[in-house]
């Protein structure tokens, strides 16, 4: 969240257990991100019901916390779901479990432990070419952020989605299983 605190191309709402934060349209296009607090488990309740009240589908979900609450992330995760950001320790335990509720999710993941030094600015980064109507390149992407990130240690754990061999394996599986 700090990456848009003092933005002048974000807006942060405080809806008590979560909040939502906007960006400004872009080319017609606007970007919500709904986070729950941390310390409050009921936030991603309330994001939920939320989510249930407005008609909201998200199109990217993002666990960043232990790996032990990630089967709560990952029941929530919609079939047309375009990315997931496995953000926790030890994430190649859930890889099979989102494949499984989204097959053709795009899937960034860290090969140990995560760190908010890592996601914060390649979330950020991300949002901004949605944002702008650009194409996901993830090679592109990967070598902005390892100039971007050089001097920190747990990037070159994050694993890109078209570098990703587990996620790589079910898909292809899954696909073998079908014929």
């Amino acid at each position: 969240m700090w990456n848009y605190k003092n933005s002048k191309d974000w807006k942060i709402d405080d809806m008590w257990s979560f909040v939502v934060i906007k960006s400004k349209k872009i080319k017609d296009k606007q970007i919500e991100i709904y986070a729950n607090k941390p310390g409050l488990e009921i936030g991603s309740n309330d994001i939920n019901s939320y989510f249930s009240k407005e008609f909201i589908v998200p199109h990217i979900v993002v666990h960043r916390w232990h790996s032990y609450h990630s089967s709560d992330t990952i029941k929530e995760i919609w079939e047309d779901v375009k990315m997931v950001f496995l953000w926790s320790c030890w994430w190649f335990q859930n890889i099979s479990q989102v494949l499984e509720k989204s097959p053709t999710s795009q899937i960034i993941s860290t090969k140990w432990i995560w760190s908010m030094t890592v996601n914060d600015p390649l979330f950020k980064e991300i949002n901004e070419i949605i944002l702008n109507w650009e194409d996901i390149n993830w090679q592109k992407i990967w070598q902005k952020m390892s100039k971007k990130l050089e001097n920190n240690k747990k990037f070159p754990d994050y694993v890109r989605p078209d570098k990703n061999i587990w996620v790589l394996f079910i898909q292809k599986f899954n696909e073998f299983k079908k014929v």
